[in-house]
Order: structure tokens, then sequence, then C-alpha cells
């Protein structure tokens, strides 16, 4: 299979632990893929050895650019500031907190030929109850509303940059996620899913379906759900 362009983002608070070990992981299973390639990771202004380790990983590797937040701004907007600064034909987004298996990059884009858009579906979720049941009315509600299949929207995904210029979301909490699948089907782009593995990680059991989060973003789907189906009147 060819060589593709890709931009590989990633959201990063407090995981200094996990840095590392996952950029060079990364590197092993994208690099081999991609011409060009770029590593492009954001520092929301984490409060731990974050910002050191990356500015030395950034030495190491010509490919790893980092920018430094002086202020927390949270995950959606990280992840947008993310997308808008990726410039390769594909951009696949990921995590250091051990979520994910970096080889599951590798297999994003070995099956790119099979949609516009690949998703990883997280085959076993370690989640509480509690949380599975958040994630899962996450999930569903999209086909229901829209009728837009995301999968897993909060998954790693694979996306060309052609489906992001025509699916900008509006959404400022974690919703983004889905939103950008729903305008980029609604846009014309197929959207399908690979089986990936999941794991326990850290960023989840901090903040993963906690009250204000859920409220947010079904408050942002009903805007979307509002914006595409609710007639406007013209102006008098």
């Amino acid at each position: 299979m060819d060589k593709i362009g890709i931009s590989l983002i990633v959201p990063c608070y407090n995981e200094a632990p996990t840095i590392e070990e996952q950029v060079d992981r990364c590197f092993q299973a994208v690099q081999p893929l991609a011409e060009p390639f770029e590593f492009l990771v954001i520092n929301d202004a984490s409060t731990d050895s974050s910002a050191k380790i990356l500015d030395r990983l950034a030495d190491k590797y010509s490919e790893l650019s980092v920018i430094h937040h002086d202020k927390n701004q949270g995950i959606a907007s990280t992840l947008s500031e993310l997308y808008d600064w990726a410039n390769q034909e594909y951009v696949i987004n990921f995590s250091f907190d051990g979520e994910w298996e970096a080889n599951d990059l590798a297999r994003l884009i070995a099956t790119r030929e099979m949609a516009d858009i690949i998703v990883g579906k997280r085959q076993t979720k370690h989640y509480s109850l509690y949380r599975a049941m958040v994630s899962q009315i996450y999930n569903d509600f999209p086909k229901v509303i829209f009728g837009v299949a995301t999968y897993d929207a909060g998954s790693i995904k694979l996306i060309p940059q052609k489906a992001l210029k025509a699916a900008r979301p509006t959404s400022k909490s974690v919703f983004a996620d889905a939103e950008r699948l729903i305008l980029a089907q609604k846009a014309g782009f197929s959207i399908t899913s690979i089986p990936i593995e999941h794991y326990a990680g850290e960023k989840q059991k901090r903040f993963g379906g906690r009250p204000i989060v859920i409220l947010r973003s079904f408050m942002d789907m009903m805007r979307l759900w509002t914006r595409m189906y609710i007639p406007r009147r013209p102006p008098r």
C-alpha cells in the first residue's frame, strides 16, 4: 500500500508517566506508513512534567511539534485546535493515557479504502456500568436523531482532510466528536468502523460521565438538531 500524508494529533494533560512510551509506539506504528508525517501535540496546561518531556521528545523527533497552553482549555477545545492545525491528507486522533493501542493506528490506515472515515469501535469498554450506559446513549442518539451511525464517536478515527473542511462543528462540549461525523456524512462522506482494543485510561476515569459533561453534550446535540431540522423564518 502506498504511503499517505498523516497528521497524528494528541491532546495532552498531566500524562507524564506514559508520554515517552506512547510517543515511541506511535512513531513505530505510523511512520512506516506515512509520507509526509506530522505528529502534533497540544499540552493543555499540564501541571506535571508533561511539558518538559514533550519538549525533549520534540528535539528527538523532527516530525513532532508541540504547543503549550498557558491555561487549560479542555479536551473539546484542544481537539478542535488540533484538527485546525493538521495539514496532511488524513488526520488521526490519539491519546497518551494508555486507553488506545498504538498498533491500531496502523490498522486504521491499512483499512482506509473501506470508507472515507474509519472509526475504531471498541469491542469491550473498560467502564463502570454507569459510564458504559452513558457511552451507549452517546453513540445511539446520533443514529436515532440524525440518522447517522457514528459507531464510537469518542474513539480514535481516521478522517480525510477534505471531510474535516466540510464538517466544522460548533459544539463546545465533547459532542463535537459526534457532530464532526454527523456533518461529514451529511456532506456525502461515508463512515464505517473496525474493531479495536480498549484499555482503562486514566483520563476516562477522571472526567468521563460527569453530569456537567453529559448536560453540555446533550445541549449541543439539541442545538445541532434545531439548526439542521427546524426551518428558520425569513426576516420580515
